[in-house]
């Protein structure tokens, strides 16, 4: 289909997805796969099912825009178990919420948890450890990523919920995260820090379980499984996150 006929009938498809009373939430999930296909800077090849082979045309931009405003409008129309479900649904697929979030609670701790990290040479398909290589990687962080307390593995295993409407009414004790990279020139490893910021000290239960999220769901998920780096040393290089801690500290109580 040649790309004029294939931008109206997405058009077309996209208001056929519209919030309407009583409609079927797999209407608002099959628009959000839609919309995170149209993203600029996806890589997808499929809209609706229809094969996109140039994605070059500006329209495109303008499909995926329509395409969050008829998602902002459906929470209006879905009961809220529903709602929740394309919340969740819009953050794993990297889209931004469809309603605004509300404020954050304060920081009273804040727990760091050290991944394993292998760097391959791409032309050789095989691990470096070349400090000079794994220096490189120092700092860097992810590009467009979305909040780990966003996920629904780490929010329901930091005692959150998506019971509410939007993304961030339901926190548990963490309410925030941050990750990177960091290069110990002692030892020579690499690491990939995550960085969660707590409202109180966690129970050491809930400490392994966040842990375990972390270690048996969270690279598993489409947000560890496309993590792109804002700096490496070129790209002959790339960065793969274990799903192994290597270590993990609760600044403020016990780890």
């Amino acid at each position: 289909m040649e790309t004029a006929a294939a931008l109206t009938w997405i058009a077309k498809q996209i208001e056929e997805h519209a919030p309407a009373v009583g409609a079927s939430p797999n209407q608002a999930a099959r628009l959000a796969a839609a919309a995170a296909a149209l993203r600029p800077g996806s890589l997808a090849k499929q809209v609706f099912g229809l094969e996109i082979s140039d994605r070059t045309d500006p329209r495109f931009a303008a499909l995926f825009e329509r395409s969050m405003e008829l998602l902002a409008a459906w929470p209006a129309v879905l009961d809220d178990e529903s709602s929740a479900e394309i919340a969740a649904l819009m953050v794993e697929l990297g889209l931004p919420p469809s309603v605004a979030p509300t404020a954050r609670p304060t920081t009273a701790a804040r727990m760091r948890v050290l991944l394993s990290v292998k760097v391959e040479d791409l032309s050789t398909d095989e691990p470096t450890t070349d400090p000079a290589v794994l220096a490189a990687f120092d700092g860097a962080r992810l590009v467009g990523s979305v909040d780990l307390v966003d996920i629904p593995c780490i929010r329901t295993a930091t005692g959150g919920s998506f019971a509410l409407k939007g993304v961030h009414e339901a926190y548990g004790w963490a309410h925030g995260a941050d990750v990177d990279m960091v290069f110990d020139a002692a030892s020579g490893a690499l690491r990939c820090r995550l960085t969660f910021e707590l409202s109180r000290t966690p129970l050491a239960g809930e400490v392994r379980g966040l842990l375990d999220a972390i270690e048996g769901e969270l690279l598993f998920t489409p947000w560890g499984l496309n993590l792109d780096w804002d700096r490496t040393a070129d790209d002959d290089y790339h960065a793969l996150v274990a799903p192994e801690i290597v270590q993990h500290v609760v600044e403020g109580g016990a780890s």
